[in-house]
Parts: structure tokens; C-alpha cells; sequence
């Protein structure tokens, strides 16, 4: 009995974490639908920087000179990683591919190095590179734009004196709800492509809409907004993606757990079935012995 016992408690406990992966799975589904949402809301956020900047630029057309002025003295990079266990290879995917890039000269050295989160942190180590600076990954989507508004800071106070002219950032983006891919984007310098684009297009009507406050002062806000909201994206399509291969992982863990629970049944089944027998033998023995004892 002492057997069927064991593999008793075994099954509870396999139930037990069953149970608890079935939970997280749904609390990483409902985070990805939170997430992608965050993510469409500062889309259009970014259309509306856009429009300010194509404001801007159509009506003093050497301002866009100003906006890509850059000595490109010295950059910073920013690596969004995962604040919470369980998900997987997302952290290993995107550290090599910045060591990669790094390797094949696609990127210069950082002067700063920031990660959003301590596993990453450690997987970029065990790469031979070392951050500067570690941020918590903000746990929900309230909490990602406190999070941006320190990074922002941290930046301004980095480019006092002129010092850091660019700024690159690498996250995970999703591509379904459980895979993703690592991607860079270039905040500053600006891309004059995607700037002279903006000059070009048309507005919707015939009268551009105007504004009061100074244009250099105007193209300084402009730029920390564009800056906040490139950050933002990072931050937003990084958790999601995140959330997504939490999910896949815990897929996983549940069909192993599962297909182990199914092993234990039929352990328990085959043991039960075994001491069964073994008692029914012990009985029929009894009886045989008795019956003998009792014959004259």
C-alpha cells in the first residue's frame, strides 16, 4: 500500500502544477491582448508626432536641418529584456543577435549599454558584454510609461554637454501570439529618409493647421515626444512578446505534465491492480490452508 500511497502524492502534486501552469497561461493570454493594445494606442501617438513634425518642417523647412544635426560622438543602447522567469529562449534570442551585430561590425561599441531587466542583464554577460545600467521591466501597462519617462531622463542628463548623439534600441517583436523576432531601431540620429518623407506628404486639406509656441522650442518637444513614444513601442512590443513565449512555455510544460500524469495513472492503476491480485492470492491461500487444517 505503501507504493499506491506514493504514487498518490505524486499525482496531487503533479495536478497541483497542472493547475498552476493552466492559471499562468491565461494570465499571459489576457497580458498579450493588454499589450497589443498598448502598443496600437502609441502608434497612433507616433501618427500624431508625425503630423507636428510635417507641421513643422512645411513651414520652416531649415528646422529639419537642425533635427538631423549629429556628431555621433557617443551612442547609448538599450536592450529590453524579460523582468520574470519562464519565458523561455526570449532573452537568448535577442542577446546573440546584438552580439552578432556586434561581431560582424554592424554596430559600434556602445559607450552605455542599458538593459531592461537583470536576466538579460546576465545573458548579455555570459556574451562577454556588460551593461552600464540595469532598469526594472515594468510589470503592467500602467506602469510602462513611469518606466520610459525615467528612461527619458536618464538620457537627457547623459546628453548634458553634447556628449550622446545616438541611440539605438533592440526588443523582441511578436509576430503571432507565441513567436517573435529581435529587431533594432535607431532613434537619433533621425533617419532623413523617414523625415524628408514626412516634408512630402500631403495634408489632408488645404490649409495647415497653425501653432503658437516658438519653432525651435516646438522641435525640442517634438523630439522628446518622438523619443518617449520609439521607447514606449520598444517597451510594449517587448512585453508582449515576452508574454508570448511565456505562453508557448507554458504550452509546453503543460502537454510534459499532462502526458507524466498520464504515466502516473496508469502507474497507480497497474500497482492497485497488483495488490489486488497479491491479496486476493494471500486470501485464497488462507482458505486453502484453513479448509486442509479443517478436513479429517
Amino acid at each position: 500500500m505503501q507504493r499506491i500511497e506514493a504514487v498518490k502524492r505524486k499525482i496531487k502534486s503533479s495536478k497541483d502544477l497542472l493547475s498552476i501552469v493552466k492559471t499562468m497561461k491565461v494570465l499571459a493570454a489576457v497580458s498579450i491582448r493588454q499589450y497589443e493594445e498598448a502598443a496600437g494606442a502609441v502608434r497612433q501617438y507616433f501618427d500624431t508626432v508625425e503630423r507636428g513634425l510635417q507641421i513643422l518642417f512645411r513651414k520652416h523647412r531649415g528646422l529639419m536641418e537642425e533635427a538631423l544635426h549629429s556628431t555621433e560622438k557617443q551612442s547609448v543602447m538599450i536592450i529590453f529584456g524579460s523582468g520574470q522567469p519562464m519565458c523561455g529562449q526570449f532573452n537568448q534570442v535577442l542577446a546573440s543577435y546584438v552580439k552578432e551585430r556586434l561581431e560582424e561590425g554592424l554596430e559600434d561599441p556602445p559607450s552605455k549599454m542599458v538593459t531592461m531587466g537583470y536576466r538579460i542583464a546576465s545573458t548579455l554577460q555570459n556574451h562577454g558584454l556588460e551593461p552600464d545600467k540595469i532598469v526594472e521591466v515594468p510589470n503592467s501597462v500602467s506602469a510602462i510609461s513611469e518606466r520610459v519617462e525615467e528612461l527619458v531622463l536618464m538620457l537627457e542628463r547623459w546628453y548634458t554637454g553634447d556628449r550622446y548623439q545616438k541611440i539605438i534600441l533592440f526588443n523582441n517583436r511578436p509576430v503571432s501570439q507565441s513567436s517573435f523576432i529581435p529587431v533594432r531601431h535607431q532613434v537619433l540620429p533621425i533617419d532623413r529618409d523617414w523625415l524628408e518623407s514626412i516634408q512630402s506628404r500631403p495634408w489632408p486639406t488645404n490649409q495647415l493647421p497653425t501653432y503658437s509656441m516658438a519653432s525651435e522650442e516646438l522641435l525640442s518637444q517634438l523630439l522628446r515626444q518622438y523619443i518617449f513614444v520609439s521607447i514606449y513601442k520598444s517597451f510594449a512590443e517587448s512585453l508582449s512578446s515576452e508574454q508570448g513565449s511565456r505562453l508557448e512555455s507554458m504550452q509546453v510544460a503543460e502537454q510534459k505534465i499532462e502526458e507524466h500524469l498520464s504515466t502516473l495513472n496508469r502507474d497507480y492503476h497497474q500497482k492497485r491492480q497488483s495488490d489486488i491480485t497479491e491479496e486476493i492470492i494471500d486470501i485464497m491461500a488462507g482458505f486453502e490452508v484453513l479448509s486442509a487444517e479443517e478436513s479429517p
